[in-house]
C-alpha cells in the first residue's frame, strides 16, 4: 500500500471524505459537522496526525492532491471572485500542510493521536 494511501487505512474512503468535509465546513465557519461526529476537537490538527511520520514530501504530496482537487471544480475558476476563493483555499490547504510539518517536530513522542487523552502538544 502506498505511503500516502495508509494514512487512511484506519476508515472507509466514505469515512475519509466525509471527515474531510465535515472538517472543512466546520473550518470555514459552518455548522459544528466534525464536532458533531465525535472526532474531538477539530483544532486539534496536529495531535490527529501525531501517528505518522509527516514531513515536507508528504505536504507536498497533499498539495498535489488538493491542486487536484481545486482543478476540477469549474466554480474556482473564471476570474475574479471565483479565483480569489480558490486561491484563498489553496493558501488555507499549503499554510495547514507545512504547519503540520513543522508543529509535528514540537509534539511528543509518546503522545497519542486523536482522541480525548491528548495533552496540550506543547513541550516548549
Amino acid at each position: 500500500m502506498p505511503w500516502f494511501r495508509g494514512i487512511f487505512a484506519s476508515s472507509t474512503k466514505f469515512e475519509a471524505i466525509d471527515n474531510q468535509y465535515r472538517y472543512l465546513v466546520q473550518q470555514f465557519g459552518g455548522p459544528e459537522l466534525y464536532r458533531e461526529k465525535g472526532k474531538g476537537k477539530y483544532d486539534r490538527l496536529v495531535g490527529r496526525h501525531a501517528n505518522y511520520k509527516i514531513g515536507t514530501d508528504a505536504a507536498k504530496r497533499w498539495m498535489h492532491h488538493m491542486e487536484g482537487a481545486l482543478n476540477e471544480h469549474d466554480m474556482l475558476r473564471g476570474g475574479g471572485e471565483r479565483e480569489l476563493a480558490r486561491s484563498y483555499l489553496r493558501d488555507y490547504f499549503q499554510y495547514t500542510a507545512y504547519y503540520i510539518v513543522v508543529a509535528s517536530g514540537y509534539m511528543k513522542d509518546d503522545q497519542l493521536s486523536g482522541g480525548t487523552q491528548l495533552d496540550s502538544g506543547r513541550i516548549w
